[in-house]
C-alpha cells in the first residue's frame, strides 16, 4: 500500500468518480483506476460499487475512509507541532486536561498568572479521556496534564504533585426528581460511569458514600460518556461529578454536593526537554496556592 494508492482512494470516494478524481489529482483517469485496483486487490475485498451509473463505498471502504481521514487529520497536526517545536522549541507548552472539565475553573488562572510574567510563550490547552492524556504524557505529545488522582500513582516516567482540592457531587435530571435532599434518594437509582479506565476508582468513592447512607449502590457502566449524561437526563440514572466537571454547569441537572473532595494533581513527565515545564508548574501551583488564600 502506497501514499499513491491513499490518496487516490480518498480522492475517488470524496467525489465519487473515478474522471472528477483523476482530475482533481492531475493525473489520468485509468492510471487511478489501477491504482484503486491494486490496492483492492492487497486488501482483499471490494472499496467501491456501481449501482445505476453511482459510484458508492461499499462498507469496508466507508471505513477505510474514515481511517484514513482520521489517520490524515492526526498525521497532519503531529507535522504542524514538530514543525512549530523546531521552530521555537522551548517558547510553548502544551497542556492536557480531561474531555469532561470545565476550563473556566483553572484556564483563567493559568493564562493569567504564567502569560504575565512570560508573554512570549504560548499556552495551549486541549482536552483527552483520562488515558488518551497519560499517554500524550508519556509519549511527550504533552508537557503538563491536569487531573484528578485516579492515574496520579504507578505511572512509569510521570511526575505527580497535588495542586487543589474540587468539590464533588451526583447530578441528576431536576425533571425527573423531585427535592432531592440527600444521597439516600437515590439508594434505588443506578449509579452511570462512562469509563473502564476509572471504574474502579469511582467504584469505590460511590461505595464508600453510600454506606454512609446504609444501602449498596447499583452500578452501570454505560461506556460513553455522550449515552451516560443522554440516560441522566432521562432519568435513569445518576453520576458522579466533581464540581469542575461541566455537566455540573448545566441547567437540566441538579447537583447534590457531598462531603468529599476529590484532589487535583499536575502530571508531567520526569525526563521533558521543555526547560520551561519547571517553571511553569512552580507558577500553576502558585497560583492556586493564592486562590485558596
Amino acid at each position: 500500500m502506497t501514499q499513491t494508492q491513499i490518496n487516490c482512494f480518498l480522492a475517488v470516494a470524496r467525489e465519487r468518480s473515478f474522471t472528477r478524481a483523476a482530475n482533481s489529482l492531475y493525473i489520468s483517469q485509468p492510471a487511478i483506476s489501477r491504482s484503486i485496483s491494486k490496492l483492492e486487490d492487497e486488501l482483499g475485498f471490494q472499496l467501491f460499487e456501481r449501482r445505476e451509473s453511482a459510484l458508492t463505498l461499499t462498507t469496508h471502504g466507508a471505513q477505510m475512509y474514515d481511517f484514513f481521514v482520521r489517520t490524515k487529520a492526526e498525521f497532519d497536526e503531529l507535522v504542524t507541532d514538530i514543525r512549530s517545536q523546531v521552530k521555537s522549541p522551548e517558547k510553548q507548552i502544551s497542556i492536557g486536561c480531561p474531555e469532561t472539565w470545565n476550563p473556566t475553573f483553572f484556564h483563567s488562572r493559568i493564562a493569567a498568572r504564567f502569560t504575565a510574567d512570560y508573554p512570549d510563550v504560548r499556552l495551549s490547552i486541549a482536552s483527552y479521556r483520562l488515558a488518551d492524556l497519560i499517554t500524550r504524557l508519556q509519549s511527550g505529545k504533552l508537557d503538563v496534564g491536569l487531573s484528578h488522582d485516579f492515574y496520579s500513582p504507578n505511572v512509569p516516567g510521570v511526575t505527580a504533585q497535588f495542586l487543589t482540592y474540587s468539590g464533588c457531587g451526583v447530578i441528576y435530571s431536576r425533571e425527573h426528581f423531585g427535592n432531592v435532599k440527600s444521597l439516600k434518594d437515590f439508594c434505588s437509582t443506578d449509579f452511570l460511569l462512562f469509563d473502564t479506565d476509572i471504574e474502579k476508582k469511582f467504584s469505590g468513592i460511590i461505595k464508600g458514600l453510600c454506606s454512609g447512607y446504609g444501602f449498596t449502590p447499583k452500578i452501570k457502566n454505560i461506556g460513553n460518556m455522550t449515552s451516560a449524561l443522554f440516560d441522566v437526563a432521562c432519568g435513569r440514572g445518576i453520576m458522579l461529578f466533581s464540581d469542575w466537571d461541566i455537566a455540573v454547569a448545566n441547567q437540566a441537572y441538579g447537583f447534590l454536593r457531598l462531603p468529599v473532595q476529590m484532589p487535583i494533581m499536575v502530571l508531567y513527565r520526569e525526563e521533558n526537554t521543555n526547560t520551561l515545564v519547571n517553571t511553569f508548574v512552580s507558577k500553576l501551583k502558585s497560583s492556586f496556592d493564592v486562590m485558596k488564600t
